[in-house]
Formats: structure tokens, C-alpha cells, sequence
């Protein structure tokens, strides 16, 4: 079964298609920006936090074996309390990065890491609570037993921060490029089919709106200028414009048929006419002639009323029928006005779109120079962390020195040798923390560096994405401009047929006139026959009466004459 479709049908359909393809374009990417935004966040938030709290273990591994050690020498109570707070802040860390990670692997070494800890905290209390007693052995355990775990806690945290430096942040840093890259090139193609596509449904549309119209609109200007002998225009499909030239086809036959006949009555009427003055002229030398050419006269002007009433009905249908077309085409510029109206809305709607893609690229601009003012503060801290780490290292020298000075000093310098020895140890955990916070700034620093060049290709993308929509918002402007130049030619053939019903309407007028005038005609031809003594005298007003009737017959000539039907 065919399907026709109208004019309205036709454009609504393509204005369709053309926003389901750009709305399909901004589904993909709102969802390529969002698996970017998750890639960026798990790198910024839990990739690099797993590396923090891997880098945080580090540190507390060294506090508790320093403190073990200092246990070990002086037997101070606070060395306890020190090695049972970092030994619960390495627990904390690893239950915080079990419940932040996801991958297997991650889970797996931050299990390893908490039992080496569980291990460590076991043996230091077994070790501690026999130093009372022994503190040789206590001394030899701590060496063969604990300070391996303590390797194993510090060698197992620096393998997960180098593997999550490493391994895991340039991955999803590879990932969120990729995502990235696979949705522009979506974007691309997707918004490079619906500006093809846009393009192809505008020039499609307007060929078959136009180009019938055209030859239609030159059809109707050739009747307009009286020929009537053109040929039926074929126009495929049953919409308005096929509806339209069918009306306009059935006018063109009637005006035909009814020019040809007034035609015809009008070289009866004007034959009529003459004999009506030739019997008027004879009608003094013999009043049978007379009564016999007044007969004929009658008969002749009845047959005259007759195909004048019969021609008036034929104008009439002709008249229904230009008025049909008038109407029909009054639908057709209500359809292409209302077809401009949504082509306007369409365009607003690519303009809104545009907008929102411009605001995006600014936003990514921003938050490329925040993450570069971040990258510069980063190498500031690294220049302080330098100058405290260089003063860590002179305390730990003039500690070193205090205490052999206070061993040269014997039993005096003991006291102070104590306070050198905790002087010193305070340095060498100050000295260890600053390469912890050297490497994760150093960490930090990396990682601003991939997001700077991440945020750079985002902004790449965003740029032509920016250009991409303004070229649609051009293509779909010259949309708009075909649409508003085919609106005047709808005009000018509505003009057109209003003009041609004007005119079918003057020959109505003009032919109700004549049959008027037969008629009077008619009724005092049947006077006079039924009374000759008043001939003579009604002569005179018969040979005026056919006299002004051979005048109209002649102008009605006239107007027949404008048309061409053969």
C-alpha cells in the first residue's frame, strides 16, 4: 500500500530527523564527558589517595622501627606508646585504602601490608615484655625477627605506591584519554551525518515543494494571460500541490469549455442582431414581413437565453472551482509560514546548543589554569621540603658530634649524651619525613603534569566540538533562508489564482447581463407580434435594442478573444 504524504507531513519529518540526530549527538557527549569525569576522578581521588596512604605507611614503618630502636637503648615508656600509635595509624591506613580500593590487586597488597603490621605489633610485645628481664636477647630478637617485618611492611608500601605511581594512574590516565579521543571522534561523526543529512533533506525538500510549484505557478500565469490550450502538468504524489493542479486542470477544461461556448452565443447573438435591424429597416413596406421577422427574432433570442443561462451555469461550477484553488492555495502558504516558524524554533534550539559548548570550553579552560597554578605551588613546597631536609641533616651532624662528646666526657656526659641521642633520633625522623613528603610531592607533581596534558587534549576537543556546532548552526541557517525564499512564490501563485477568479467573475456578471438583455428582448418580440398596428412604432426601439446588443456582442467578442483555446 502507498503512503502519501502531505507537505506538512514531509517537513515535519525532516525536521525530525534532524533533531533526532543532533539529540543522538548530545547523548554521546554528555556520556563520553561523564566516563571522562569518573577516569579523572579515580585518579585524582582514589588512585591518588591509595598512594598517599601507601607513602603515610612508609612513614609510619620507619617511626616504629626507630622507635623500637630507641626502646631498645634507653627503655623509655613513650618509645612504647610511639611504636602502638604508628603501628594503630598504619591499621587505620590500610582498612581506609581496603575500603577506597577496587582493584584486586590493590586489595590484596594492602591485606599483605596489615598482616606484616598484625606480625610486628605481636613480636615487639613479645620482645619488649622480655627486655625486663633480658636485654640481650631481647636486643638479638629484635634484629633477626622484627626488623625483617619491618622491611617487609616498608618494602611492601613502597612496591604498592610505585605500582599505583606506576601502573595504575598512567592506566586510567591512558583510559580517560582513550574515552576522551572514542567519544570526539563519535561527536565528530555523528554531527558531520546530521549536517550532511540536514543538508540533503533541505535541498530534497525544497526541489520537491519548488519544482512543482514553478511549472505550476507558470501554468497558471499563461491562463492568466488568456491561453488556455496548455497541456496537464504530471505531478507524482497526492499531497496539496498534486490536489492543486488537479483543481486547477478541471478549471482550465470548464473556463475552455465555457469560453468556447460564449464564443459561439456570441456570433449567434451578433447574427441576431443584424437580422433584427434588416427586419426592422423593412418593416414599414409590409407588416406580414415584419410579423414574420419579429417570430424569428424571438425564437432567436430564446435560443440565445437558453445558452446564455446554459454558459452562466458552466461560469458558475468554473467560479466553485477557482475558488477551490484560491482556498487550496491560502492552505499551502498557512503550511510553509507554519513550517518557517518551527525551521526558526529548530534554529534557536542549534543556538542554545552552541552556547552550552562554548560555556563547556570555558570551563575547561579554567580548570586547566587552576591544575597549572597547582603544578607551580607543588614545586614551591618541593623547594622548602629541600631546605628542611638540608637542616634535618646538620641536626643529626651536631647530634652525632654531642654525642661523642659526651662519651669523651664519661659518667658527667651521660645525661647529656641521652638528650644528643633523642636529638638525634628526632632528626633522623625528620629527615625521613621530609623524603615521604619529597616523594609525594614528587608524586603530586606527576600527577599534575598528566592532568595538565589530559586537561589540554580536553580542551582540544572542546574547541572542535565548539566549531563542529557552529558549522551546523550555519547549515541549518541556510536551512531557514531556502524555507523563507519559497514562502514568495507560494504568494505570487495565490495572487495569481485570486486574480483568474476576479476575472471568471467579471464574464459571470458580464453574461447575466446579456441574458438579461435577451430576455427583455424576447418579451417584446411576442408584443409586437401579438399587436402589429404598434410595429411601426416599436420598430425604432427595436433597431436601438439590436443595435446596443450587436455592441455587447461585439465587446463580449473582445473579451472571448483574450483567451486562446486551440
Amino acid at each position: 500500500m502507498k503512503v502519501n504524504f502531505t507537505i506538512r507531513m514531509k517537513l515535519i519529518s525532516s525536521f525530525v530527523l534532524v533533531s533526532l540526530l543532533f539529540g543522538l549527538s548530545s547523548v554521546f557527549t554528555v556520556h563520553n564527558v561523564e566516563d571522562t569525569k569518573k577516569s579523572y576522578d579515580y585518579i585524582v581521588n582514589t588512585a591518588g589517595e591509595l598512594r598517599s596512604l601507601a607513602q603515610s605507611i612508609q612513614t609510619d614503618s620507619a617511626v616504629q622501627i626507630s622507635a623500637f630502636r630507641a626502646y631498645m637503648l634507653y627503655g623509655d615508656a613513650k618509645y612504647k606508646t610511639q611504636i602502638y600509635d604508628a603501628n594503630s595509624r598504619i591499621d587505620a591506613a590500610v582498612k581506609k585504602g581496603l575500603e577506597l580500593a577496587v582493584l584486586e590487586e590493590s586489595q590484596k597488597r594492602l591485606k599483605a601490608i596489615g598482616e606484616a603490621n598484625q606480625q610486628f605489633k605481636q613480636v615487639t610485645v613479645k620482645v619488649m615484655n622480655s627486655y625486663l628481664s633480658n636485654k640481650k636477647k631481647a636486643a638479638e630478637e629484635g634484629v633477626t625477627i622484627i626488623l625483617p617485618v619491618s622491611e617487609s611492611i616498608t618494602s611492601q608500601a613502597d612496591s604498592m605506591a610505585e605500582w599505583m605511581g606506576g601502573t595504575v594512574i598512567p592506566d586510567n590516565v591512558k583510559k580517560a584519554s582513550d574515552q576522551a579521543h572514542a567519544g570526539l571522534v563519535a561527536v565528530i561523526v555523528i554531527s558531520t551525518a546530521a549536517a550532511l543529512v540536514a543538508l540533503a533533506l533541505g535541498g530534497l525538500v525544497s526541489w520537491f515543494l519548488t519544482r512543482p510549484l514553478i511549472r505550476l505557478s507558470a501554468s497558471v500565469k499563461q491562463v492568466a494571460e488568456g491561453n488556455l490550450t496548455g497541456d496537464k502538468l504530471v505531478i507524482h504524489g497526492r499531497d496539496e500541490i498534486y490536489q492543486l493542479n488537479e483543481a486547477f486542470h478541471e478549471m482550465t477544461v470548464g473556463l475552455k469549455e465555457m469560453i468556447g461556448g460564449i464564443a459561439g452565443s456570441a456570433g449567434q447573438l451578433a447574427a441576431s442582431a443584424e437580422q433584427l435591424k434588416v427586419g426592422a429597416q423593412q418593416s414599414g413596406k409590409a407588416a406580414e414581413t415584419v410579423a414574420s421577422a419579429i417570430q424569428e427574432i424571438a425564437g432567436g433570442a430564446e435560443m440565445t437565453t437558453v445558452r446564455l443561462d446554459q454558459n452562466q451555469n458552466a461560469l458558475q461550477e468554473v467560479l466553485g472551482g477557482a475558488r477551490l484553488i484560491s482556498a487550496g492555495s491560502e492552505s499551502v502558504l498557512q503550511f510553509s509560514r507554519q513550517t518557517f516558524g518551527e525551521a526558526e524554533d529548530g534554529s534557536r534550539y542549534v543556538e542554545d546548543n552552541l552556547n552550552q559548548m562554548r560555556f563547556i570550553h570555558e570551563s575547561v579552560q579554567k580548570s586547566n589554569e587552576v591544575i597549572a597554578s597547582l603544578s607551580g605551588r607543588s614545586r614551591e613546597i618541593g623547594g622548602i621540603l629541600k631546605v628542611i631536609a638540608d637542616l634535618a641533616r646538620q641536626t643529626n651532624l651536631l647530634a652525632l658530634n654531642a654525642a661523642i662528646e659526651a662519651a669523651r666526657a664519661g659518667e658527667h656526659g651521660k645525661g647529656f649524651g641521652v638528650v644528643a641521642g633523642e636529638v638525634r633520633a628526632l632528626a633522623e625522623q625528620s629527615q625521613q619525613s621530609a623524603k615521604n613528603i619529597a616523594a609525594l610531592i614528587a608524586g603530586i607533581q606527576q600527577d599534575t603534569e598528566a592532568s595538565v596534558a589530559i586537561m589540554s587534549e580536553v580542551v582540544a576537543g572542546a574547541q572542535q566540538g565548539l566549531s563542529i556546532s557552529e558549522l551546523t548552526s550555519e547549515k541549518f541557517s541556510r536551512i531557514l533562508s531556502g524555507t523563507e525564499n519559497m514562502i514568495p512564490h507560494i504568494e505570487e501563485m495565490a495572487d495569481v489564482v485570486k486574480q483568474i477568479t476576479g476575472s471568471i467573475q467579471e464574464v459571470t456578471d458580464a453574461a447575466s447581463q446579456i441574458a438579461g438583455i435577451a430576455q427583455s428582448h424576447a418579451a417584446g418580440s411576442e408584443e409586437a407580434a401579438a399587436s402589429t398596428e404598434e410595429q411601426l412604432a416599436s420598430m425604432e426601439e427595436i433597431h436601438a435594442s439590436a443595435s446596443n446588443l450587436s455592441a455587447m456582442a461585439e465587446e463580449m467578442k473582445r473579451m472571448v478573444d483574450r483567451f486562446k483555446i486551440e
